[in-house]
């Protein structure tokens, strides 16, 4: 079996994404705890390969993290951001009004939506990071992302199997 060099493909430097925007689809939507015992609910995000853009098949890690001081509001997401758990909501076109149980039924829900994301830069324990500052609709509703493993993406669609070639570590 034979293969071709194709540099376009490579992510592979010590380069960070550049800041810009990219149109990604989800891939999970998970309650997760950091090292130091913040919790966070942590979203993977695949730059779609359907899209003439740079860094196809990347990802990003978008964070909504529990409040310090939650409001009503939080305290209905179990403490996370309601803002930031609306904001990627709309922008991922769940529809409005809709009720949900809990967060995992939420997060169920979001697996393979669309959306365009502005990636900036911050600097975090003097290295510099990706961040997601903004969560928009896609300009390209219509997918046809393919995920590595060859099976055809789809808006809605369930979750791809996490491989360990798929991870970036």
């Amino acid at each position: 079996m034979g293969f071709e060099i194709k540099h376009e493909e490579s992510n592979t430097s010590n380069a960070i994404m550049p800041e810009g925007e990219y149109e990604v689809i989800i891939k999970s939507a998970l309650e997760d705890v950091t090292k130091g015992g913040t919790q966070y609910i942590n979203i993977p995000l695949i730059v779609r390969n359907d899209i003439d853009q740079t860094y196809k098949n990347a990802y990003v890690w978008h964070v909504i993290w529990k409040v310090k001081e939650p409001k009503d509001a939080d305290k209905a997401c179990s403490g996370y951001s309601s803002w930031g758990i609306q904001s990627i909501s709309k922008a991922t076109g769940l529809q409005n009004g809709k009720k949900y149980a809990g967060l995992q039924d939420w997060g169920a829900d979001l697996v393979g939506k669309l959306l365009r994301v502005t990636i900036k830069h911050e600097e975090y324990n003097g290295e510099m990071q990706v961040k997601v500052r903004y969560c928009n609709p896609s300009k390209f509703p219509e997918c046809n992302h393919i995920y590595k493993d060859s099976k055809p993406a789809a808006s809605g669609a369930g979750a791809p199997v996490i491989s360990e070639e798929n991870l970036p570590f």
